[in-house]
């Protein structure tokens, strides 16, 4: 992430280990929430050890307690996947500044083999997690001017076990992407760029 030190940034999602505490560390004012009471005291206790001021709440991401137009930026790891996009995207929409932006590392669901292992692994996953399709990145232009999509994890996945090959893997996927575009919506993850709320 660039140089956010003269920003406020919200994180969706936090916790101990979560992102929050690198930009506290580099002076950003950070504001961290989850649903759970748990993560977030656990957030709150780290942040008490390691001496850092970071405002941690408990909160609805479908329903924020922000002010229109306060935050600079907004960022989550596996975090929309468990909302309703509509009403996640319009919050977003609405406390953002102009020309502000949200960051997020979500998974994708087209890829057959990883929803194989995703049913196999049930108790992995919680109960409202619905992998992103491209349909749920696309319905975010309702809400924003620009939406910028960067795809990884197609062949690499194999890397987890294979992990020789993950340099080798990673170099295939970017000609893949390139020359295939069209395979790119079966990439296990993807990190998903919203600006310029409408």
């Amino acid at each position: 992430m660039e140089n956010v030190s003269n920003k406020t940034v919200l994180e969706y999602g936090c916790g101990p280990g979560s992102l929050a505490f690198t930009l506290a560390e580099q002076g950003v004012k950070v504001y961290g929430i989850d649903i759970s009471d748990v993560a977030i005291n656990l957030g709150m206790k780290e942040a008490d050890e390691r001496g850092l001021a970071i405002n941690f709440s408990v909160m609805n991401a479908e329903s924020l307690d922000f002010e229109d137009n306060t935050l600079d930026v907004i960022c989550g790891t596996g975090i929309l996947h468990h909302l309703d996009l509509e009403k996640a995207y319009s919050e977003l929409k609405r406390v953002l500044k102009p020309g502000a932006r949200a960051i997020f590392f979500e998974p994708l669901g087209h890829n057959i083999f990883i929803n194989v292992y995703r049913d196999m692994t049930p108790s992995m996953r919680t109960e409202d997690e619905h992998p992103l399709l491209m349909k749920d990145i696309e319905c975010a232009h309702a809400f924003f001017k620009k939406t910028e999509v960067n795809y990884f994890n197609l062949t690499s996945t194999l890397s987890s076990f294979i992990p020789t090959l993950d340099n080798v893997l990673t170099k295939v996927d970017k000609v893949i992407f390139t020359w295939m575009p069209f395979l790119r919506k079966y990439s296990w993850i993807v990190v998903i760029e919203f600006s310029d709320p409408k």
